[in-house]
């Protein structure tokens, strides 16, 4: 694209320098062909007067053909020869163009006029032939048409990148929107995960602080356990040794109710039967007391464990 803007601005910079100098010479040249158009009224005046009519003289011919040119095709031709008759083109016969040109476009604007005599009916009746254009005005015509065709090619081609750039800038519009659209949507998702993030962190901070709290009753209810054990076992330590004195007592209760029956068999010759049934049934309640209290300790020990 910055080339054909580059090549638009140098063809619109040729033409104007071109425009700058053919109106700089223009006036040059006007001045200078105003001297020759006198000269010319003398000389016409003169062959008036002496010959007494009007004489179709070379010069008259002249002067015709200058000033008979077609002026649109003159117009037309100058203004197309006029730029590649430029400086920036170089090329040998540029001066000879331009003074062609020149002298177009002062015919044309009304710098150049003839003051012509009056023509009788069989001079006017008459047509002079255009003079041919030389050779390099017809390559510089075909070089200048090149380049309008080059100049239109590339006009084209700049409206075909620009609507290729307006389509480029209608995606980038919309590629804009959809991307405001997703990061919109990102954000918004990113806000609503750091609110579940921070809700699960105070849900967690909760949950520990309750995992806190039970391990906290928990080591208070395992102290209190501690404490029941120990005293559980300073219990059945204390009636571990109370059955033993129970042990011992029915041992002696044992070896003292062998020691009756001794007795009982030592006094039933001397007491009689009456005194041996009273002390046996004394033996036996204190045997009974004895079996009984010794159930109960039994008993104790069982739910102690």
């Amino acid at each position: 694209m910055s080339w054909l803007s580059n090549s638009l601005q140098l063809a619109g910079e040729l033409l104007e320098s071109v425009d700058q100098k053919a109106s700089g010479k223009l006036k040059q040249r006007g001045e200078e062909r105003k001297k020759p158009k006198q000269v010319s009224e003398e000389a016409w005046e003169v062959k008036h007067v002496s010959g007494g009519g009007y004489e179709d003289t070379a010069q008259q011919q002249q002067l015709q053909v200058s000033t008979e040119f077609d002026p649109l095709s003159r117009s037309s031709s100058s203004m197309q020869l006029a730029a590649a008759a430029s400086p920036s083109n170089g090329g040998p016969d540029a001066d000879a163009f331009s003074e062609w040109s020149e002298v177009d476009t002062e015919s044309n604007s009304g710098l150049i006029m003839f003051d012509e005599p009056p023509l009788s009916s069989s001079s006017s009746s008459r047509s002079h032939p255009l003079p041919p254009l030389p050779a390099d005005m017809q390559t510089m015509k075909s070089e200048t048409l090149r380049l309008r065709r080059e100049n239109s090619k590339l006009r084209n081609d700049l409206s075909a990148v620009e609507r290729q750039l307006a389509n480029s800038t209608e995606q980038l519009a919309v590629c804009q929107d959809e991307l405001e659209a997703l990061d919109k949507e990102c954000t918004d998702k990113i806000t609503s995960l750091e609110r579940q993030i921070g809700q699960l962190g105070c849900d967690k901070a909760a949950d520990e602080a309750h995992f806190v709290a039970a391990l906290g009753v928990k080591d208070a209810h395992v102290l209190t356990l501690e404490g029941h054990l120990t005293a559980s076992k300073h219990v059945i330590q204390a009636h571990v040794a109370e059955i033993a004195t129970l042990k011992q007592s029915i041992e002696d209760l044992t070896h003292t109710k062998d020691q009756a029956w001794t007795h009982a068999a030592r006094y039933l010759d001397e007491s009689g039967e009456a005194q041996l049934e009273q002390r046996v049934a004394s033996l036996l309640a204190e045997l009974t007391e004895a079996s009984a209290a010794h159930v109960q300790l039994k008993k104790e020990y069982a739910d102690s464990k």
